[in-house]
């Protein structure tokens, strides 16, 4: 989350992170570092990040090339059910 006057304080940026981790399939993994995380962890931190930021549109590029078929199938499906949530054009 970019912080500053566009998207409030940094401490609002983080409780907001913090608030989302469950829906984001990151609850336990919040003081964990990147390198820690699994491909599909490291995604959807990713994602939210971008959700963070409140943008309308989320322009992708292959999200999930790197991942193995597993886990991409796992992560396209979670990407429909959270851009439902989210109410996201991507």
């Amino acid at each position: 989350c970019l912080y500053g006057r566009i998207n409030g304080s940094k401490k609002d940026c983080y409780e907001k992170a913090l608030q989302n981790f469950e829906k984001f399939g990151l609850s336990g993994y919040e003081k964990m570092f990147p390198s820690q995380l699994s491909g599909g962890m490291r995604q959807r931190a990713a994602f939210l990040r971008t959700a963070l930021c409140n943008a309308r549109i989320w322009l992708l590029d292959e999200p999930f090339g790197a991942l193995d078929v597993i886990t991409r199938g796992e992560m396209q499906d979670w990407l429909i059910n959270i851009r439902k949530e989210l109410r996201k054009t991507i």
